[in-house]
């Protein structure tokens, strides 16, 4: 992991080729299941995460996302094809400025509410220090958590997908049926797509040999 730019994360990844299409598949749909608000993918090698400010989710927003505005996967092909470089950007500056509120409410809190300056001072050095404490801890939890994420999904393989065995799917339909599935003229995600025009090449492969 690096730091890009202020109050940005970047995991950086170099893999075997892939079609870009598997790859940005397998993110999507576990950024969905994530509970994240917006997903787009553009121009065939960038999936873009979008959150908004004020969110109500089944987790009560105490998920992957929180105190993350903006996420980004971004795909570099090598030209011959060989390997393929992921980067994985977050936007923690949403984290930063809860941390500089929270700093903020408590010496004022206090300022306020007590007549003595030096037990004022005091204190709020006390909960400045748990706060940028807790900052701490909070923002590291979060990095390892996405990190986690980007690696599991990486290495996931798209024969899996949905938790179906794609392969024993595949290879009990008939060639007009992976066609069309290879074709993508189904509602099945590209992974599986790919995983079609496979099948479609084996079976070309046992055929020329018999």
């Amino acid at each position: 992991m690096r730091f890009k730019k202020p109050f940005k994360a970047v995991f950086r990844r170099e893999i075997e080729y892939m079609s870009s299409g598997i790859i940005l598949d397998n993110f999507k749909k576990n950024f969905e299941d994530s509970y994240c608000d917006h997903i787009e993918i553009i121009n065939g090698n960038r999936l873009i995460v979008k959150n908004e400010l004020f969110r109500i989710k089944p987790d009560m927003n105490w998920n992957l996302w929180y105190g993350i505005g903006k996420a980004e996967i971004v795909l570099f092909e090598n030209p011959d094809k060989k390997n393929t470089l992921i980067e994985y950007t977050i936007d923690f500056s949403r984290m930063f400025v809860s941390f500089c509120f929270s700093i903020c409410f408590v010496i004022l809190f206090i300022a306020y509410s007590s007549s003595n300056t030096r037990d004022s001072l005091e204190i709020i050095s006390l909960f400045s220090v748990f706060l940028i404490i807790a900052f701490l801890l909070s923002i590291s939890i979060t990095f390892l958590r996405h990190r986690s994420v980007f690696l599991k999904t990486l290495y996931a393989k798209p024969e899996s997908l949905g938790n179906y065995n794609w392969i024993k799917i595949l290879s009990e339909k008939s060639d007009h049926e992976l066609t069309e599935i290879s074709l993508g003229k189904t509602h099945l995600p590209e992974a599986i797509s790919e995983l079609a025009r496979q099948e479609i090449k084996k079976r070309n492969i046992t055929r020329e040999h018999k």
